[in-house]
C-alpha cells in the first residue's frame, strides 16, 4: 500500500470542511431548504442527516475514484453507490473535526478498512438464476461457467439440499415451483468471484443472460429465441391474446410464445454440438465477465456489452427501439464515440469479416452497396433517438430483421475471431488493430467469411 496520500489528504480535508451533520430528519430535507443552505447532498443518518456543499460534493466524488483504485477489485466487486456510502461511513466520525488536524495515515486507515470491509464479503458465490430456454428437456450443458439444467432434473443436481437442510430445501422448492407457473424450463448455475451479494448476485444474472446470447446467435429468430431470457428480465407473457371489432366483425387470436418452443425435444445436444467453436468464444468471455479476469479488457468487455445489447434487442417489440439498440450494440463493440467513427468502423467490419469493399453490394444483386448500408444504419438511430423521427411511428430505411441478422453475424465472428487473437500474441487491446489482424488472417485464407444477411 502507498505512504504517501497527499492529494487524497487534501481532497479529505475539503470535504470533512464542507460537510455537516444536522439534527434534521432526511424526509423534511426539501430543495428550498438545499438551496438556502448552498448544500448539493444529503444522506440519512440516525437521528439527522449529513449535508455536502458543493466543494465537498466534488472533492468527495475525486476522493472515492482514488480510494477504488487502492483497492483492486472494488470497482467491479461493489456497486458504485455502496462504495459511497461505505466511504461516507468511515469518514463520519472525522466530521466536525478540525480539517487540519487529519494526516496521511487517516487516509491509509481509510483504504485499508474499505480494503479489509470488501475482502470480508467478497467470497465465492454460487448463484441460480431461472431462465426460460426451451419447455423441452434435454441433458444439463454449460456455457463458460454457466450450467444450464432443467427442472426435473433440478432434484438429482449435486447442489440440491439434502432432507437435513429443510429451510434451504424449502428455498429451492419454492423457486421450481415458481419456474412451473411461469413457465421457465431451465436454471441456471453461475460461479462468481470477487464481488459482494449484491453485486455478485447481479454479475450472476448477467452472465446467465450472455450465456444465452450463444443460444440467439446460433439459432434463428423463427425458432422462439427472442424470448430465451432470465424469469425477471423483460421477456413479455408466455402467451397473449388479441382482441378488436369493427362494426360488422369481431377478430381475436391466441399466441404461444414459450422461448424455444420450435427446438423440439432432443436437439438441444445437436444445437450445442454444431455450434461447438461459437458455444467455446462465449464461454471465454462470460467466464472472464463473472470472474473479472479478462485478457483483452477492452475488446472483450466490449463483446459482452454489446451482446447484451443485442439481447435486449431481440426482445424489444417496438422496431424503432429495436433498431436504436441493434446499433447501438454495433457502435458497443466497435467502440465509436460519434456517428462519423461509427459509419467508418461498420466499413470496417464489413471488410474484415466479410470481404466486402464500400462499393460492393450489400448482397449479391442488392441495388444497395456496403457504404449505403453502413451509412443507412447509423442514420436510423441518430433520427430515432434525439426525436427527429417518430419512434411510435417511424419510417424505418433499414430493415429490421435484416439488421438482426446482420449483428447477429458480426457478433458470432466477433467472438470467435477473438478467441484466436486472443491465443496469437502479440497482441494488442484496441479494436483496429483487433480488425487488422482480422483482415490480414483472412487475406491468407480466402473464403473464411460468413454471409452478411
Amino acid at each position: 500500500m502507498r505512504s504517501d496520500f497527499g492529494r487524497e489528504l487534501g481532497l479529505l480535508r475539503v470535504v470533512i470542511r464542507g460537510t455537516d451533520e444536522r439534527p434534521i430528519h432526511f424526509q423534511d430535507i426539501t430543495p428550498d431548504y438545499l438551496r438556502s443552505e448552498g448544500i448539493v447532498w444529503a444522506l440519512p443518518r440516525s437521528g439527522g442527516t449529513v449535508v455536502f456543499a458543493r466543494d465537498a460534493r466534488d472533492a468527495f466524488d475525486n476522493l472515492t475514484e482514488s480510494l477504488v483504485r487502492e483497492c483492486p477489485g472494488l470497482d467491479r466487486g461493489v456497486a458504485f453507490r455502496r462504495i459511497k456510502l461505505e466511504i461516507v461511513k468511515l469518514i463520519e466520525s472525522h466530521i466536525g473535526s478540525d480539517p487540519a488536524l487529519l494526516r496521511s495515515n487517516d487516509v491509509v486507515v481509510l483504504v485499508a478498512q474499505l480494503g479489509k470491509g470488501f475482502e470480508h464479503e467478497a467470497e465465492p458465490r454460487e448463484v441460480f438464476v431461472p431462465c426460460a430456454i426451451s419447455p423441452w428437456p434435454a441433458p444439463q450443458f454449460t456455457i463458460g461457467p454457466v450450467r444450464f439444467i432443467y427442472t426435473d432434473d433440478v432434484p438429482r443436481a449435486d447442489f440440491y439440499p439434502p432432507h437435513s437442510d429443510s429451510m434451504r430445501r424449502s428455498d429451492f422448492d419454492k423457486m421450481l415451483e415458481r419456474m412451473k407457473l411461469e413457465r421457465a424450463h431451465w436454471l441456471a448455475q453461475i460461479s462468481v468471484e470477487g464481488c459482494d451479494r449484491e453485486r455478485g448476485e447481479e454479475i450472476g444474472a448477467l452472465a446467465a443472460d450472455l450465456a444465452i446470447v450463444t443460444l440467439q446467435l446460433a439459432l434463428p429468430t423463427s425458432w422462439n429465441t427472442r424470448r430465451m431470457s432470465r424469469l425477471d428480465a423483460r421477456r413479455g407473457g408466455a402467451d397473449s391474446q388479441t382482441l378488436s371489432r369493427t362494426a360488422t366483425t369481431d377478430c381475436g387470436g391466441y399466441s404461444i410464445h414459450d422461448a424455444g418452443i420450435t427446438i423440439g425435444q432432443g436437439t438441444m445436444q445437436d444445437i450445442l454440438l454444431n455450434c461447438a467453436p461459437l458455444v467455446d468464444a462465449v464461454g471465454k468471455c462470460v467466464t472472464a465477465f463473472a470472474n473479472g479476469s479478462f485478457t483483452l479488457p477492452r475488446l472483450e468487455q466490449a463483446w459482452c456489452d454489446a451482446a447484451y445489447w443485442y439481447h435486449e434487442a431481440l426482445a424489444e417489440r417496438i422496431d424503432s427501439i429495436a433498431i436504436a439498440k441493434l446499433e447501438t450494440s454495433l457502435e458497443v463493440l466497435l467502440r465509436s464515440t460519434n456517428t462519423k467513427r461509427s459509419q467508418s468502423r461498420i466499413r470496417s467490419v464489413l471488410e474484415a469479416f466479410f470481404n466486402l469493399r464500400p462499393e460492393d453490394p450489400i448482397v449479391s444483386g442488392s441495388p444497395t452497396t456496403a457504404d449505403e448500408f453502413a451509412k443507412s444504419i447509423v442514420e436510423d438511430r441518430s433520427k430515432i433517438l434525439p426525436g427527429t423521427m417518430s419512434t411510435l411511428q417511424p419510417h424505418i430505411g433499414i430493415d429490421r430483421d435484416g439488421l438482426e441478422e446482420f449483428v447477429s453475424s458480426v457478433l458470432r465472428r466477433a467472438v470467435i475471431e477473438l478467441a484466436g487473437y486472443r491465443s496469437s500474441p502479440p497482441f494488442l487491446d484496441d479494436i483496429e488493430a483487433f480488425l487488422e489482424w482480422v483482415k490480414s488472417k483472412n487475406a491468407s485464407q480466402p473464403g473464411n467469411s460468413d454471409d452478411v444477411l
